[in-house]
């Protein structure tokens, strides 16, 4: 599901990773470690400390990516982590010391999503990742990358509680899911960018739940592997993704260096 727009002569290249089959791969693989990950500082530190430290971690490595020119993967991947990690403990939070369900939260952070993408609209005429070459879209775009997070984690945690066999068919239902999106560009049937936040809405809920899959302890809904044990294991297989991107990024002739980046209009 890629998104495309025409590039004007003399202008920079996108902020962000370009969605391409490998993007989607390892969106899903950060989306899931974020998710135990977030459980795995949790229970040591307790909820507020844990929020606190992500949250510093998700501002210091979205300003170090808001210094980039360009796409750069080793610093939009961590960020896209801490993104994660943060989302989950703010979805978990809604639920435990908010009190909503999430048969709650499930449709307001889909109001809030649309939201954000709404006043992107407005405000930039284009939702197209190509297009995202200013500051401005760049906060737009982790702003709805955040909401579509919190979102994935409200989902895959309603799914789990619904469906027997818990995280394995929530992980089915959701890899479903994210195929109908693709099927709609593939067939004509479905713009490209609709398309592409669609499946970034259903993305995170695919990862979280195969990742829950492999942690939750057997016999029950999972394989019994634990939350930290996945979490490596996850980090290992992401890094070499991330790398790959970072090579695929390299032979594209895409500086890697990160300069200042100029001031959006």
């Amino acid at each position: 599901m890629r998104t495309s727009a025409p590039r004007a002569p003399g202008t920079a290249g996108a902020r962000v990773a370009e969605p391409t089959p490998w993007f989607w791969m390892t969106t899903a693989l950060v989306s899931g470690m974020g998710q135990t990950a977030a459980d795995s500082l949790t229970r040591p530190l307790g909820p507020a400390c844990a929020g606190a430290l992500a949250l510093c971690v998700l501002v210091a490595l979205l300003t170090l990516q808001a210094r980039t020119s360009r796409y750069v993967a080793w610093v939009y991947w961590p960020a896209l982590l801490s993104a994660a990690v943060f989302a989950t403990m703010a979805a978990v939070a809604l639920h435990t010391e908010g009190g909503l369900g999430y048969e709650v939260t499930t449709p307001v952070c889909s109001l809030v999503l649309l939201t954000v993408l709404a006043v992107w609209y407005v405000t930039e005429g284009t939702l197209s990742v190509p297009c995202v070459r200013t500051r401005r879209r760049e906060t737009f775009y982790w702003c709805a990358v955040l909401a579509a997070f919190v979102l994935g984690t409200s989902a895959g945690n309603l799914a789990a509680a619904s469906l027997p066999q818990g995280y394995l068919l929530s992980t089915a239902l959701f890899l479903v899911l994210i195929a109908l999106p693709a099927g709609g560009v593939l067939f004509h049937r479905l713009h490209t960018v609709a398309a592409f936040w669609t499946a970034y809405a259903l993305v995170r809920p695919l990862g979280a739940s195969f990742a829950n899959w492999l942690a939750t302890p057997f016999p029950g809904d999972g394989l019994g592997w634990g939350k930290v044990p996945v979490t490596v294991w996850l980090a290992v297989v992401s890094v070499s993704l991330v790398g790959r991107l970072a090579d695929q990024q390299k032979a594209s002739g895409l500086p890697h260096s990160s300069r200042p980046a100029d001031p959006a209009p």
